[in-house]
């Protein structure tokens, strides 16, 4: 059991998440909360009144333990306040921000019922207005003509025109479409699906959703696929932190040197690459026309050329001739 409250000239106006909620009080009921765990709290201003200095923000868990105790966790923040529009923009995170629009789009389709093109265009029309407000409020005086983005909210267009083209919000190819584009066609199980697990999913698999991260393997590192040095001193800081100054792991994890990666863009198809695309729910291998033989068959356990033409050989003496 979750509940959340704030200090006086601000209320709990929604919650976005995998929860249930009970038929009185403000609580959640959370079957499962770890670490991958998130929930979006949607803060309103309440009556006329001047907000404090240091305005703060309480959360409180209800939880069994391993050994079946009942324990109440809390955590409790102070936050500061400003009149200046750009420093609230300028300390905006970029992907509670996204996670929260995508969550509420996602939980309009599934749950209220919302067409899909309607929460396309509310999804765009959200980030439209977002970069309007600081475009005509928060920024310096420029030219008409001029694009100019917030700091922390330059890659939110792309975010946003991503989970636009995933299965769940992608729209349906016409009956008139090329064979190739009704091969794409979305079944109303799988959109359904991901719409609904959406809303349980954390900030970076969801953000993985919208742009996948893509890995060269034609352009692996010497180190790719090794396991760092462990780290016999204690974690200070963040791992991420950690690994920025050496690679160097900490003592509970093990983790291991991936290919370098490169933008999610069409002029990365090269004729020689070799790609793995992970959008955090499949991984897919994308090969070039013209890519090394010798590192297809490092990567592949099977030739996909090899395979393909026995499929079709065999499929040919089946079917009499017919491939």
């Amino acid at each position: 059991v979750m509940r959340v409250r704030a200090s006086i000239g601000l209320e709990i106006g929604a919650y976005v998440g995998s929860f249930g909620r009970p038929q009185r009080g403000d609580e959640l009921n959370i079957p499962v909360f770890d670490c991958d765990s998130s929930v979006s709290v949607m803060l309103e201003r309440s009556g006329g009144g001047a907000l404090n200095s240091t305005p703060a923000i309480q959360l409180a868990v209800l939880f069994t333990d391993v050994n079946g105790n009942r324990r109440v966790r809390t955590h409790t923040v102070l936050l500061s306040t400003s009149k200046s529009l750009t420093e609230i923009f300028r300390a905006c995170d970029l992907d509670a921000v996204a996670t929260t629009l995508i969550k509420r789009a996602a939980a309009a389709v599934a749950i209220s019922g919302t067409h899909l093109t309607e929460a396309r265009a509310e999804l765009v029309q959200k980030c439209v207005s977002l970069l309007y407000v600081y475009r005509k409020f928060g920024a310096a005086a420029a030219s008409t003509g001029q694009l100019i983005l917030p700091e922390a909210f330059k890659l939110l267009p792309i975010l946003i025109l991503g989970i636009i083209k995933s299965n769940a919000f992608r729209a349906q190819p016409s009956l008139t479409s090329s064979s190739s584009s009704a091969a794409a066609a979305i079944f109303s199980d799988e959109r359904a699906a991901l719409l609904l697990s959406m809303s349980a999913f954390s900030a970076s698999d969801l953000l993985l959703l919208a742009y996948p991260r893509v890995y060269a393997l034609h352009k692996m590192s010497s180190r790719a696929g090794e396991q760092y040095d462990r780290n016999p001193l204690p974690v200070i800081g963040s791992l991420a932190a950690q690994n920025a100054g050496g690679g160097v792991a900490a003592p509970f994890e093990e983790l291991i040197a991936l290919p370098n990666t490169v933008s999610s863009s069409s002029e990365h198809l090269a004729k020689e690459a070799l790609l793995l695309i992970d959008n955090g729910q499949h991984l897919v291998l994308w090969i070039g026309s013209d890519v090394d033989p010798e590192l297809l068959a490092d990567c592949v356990v099977v030739n996909p050329v090899t395979r393909a033409l026995e499929l079709r050989g065999s499929s040919a003496s089946a079917g009499g001739g017919n491939a």
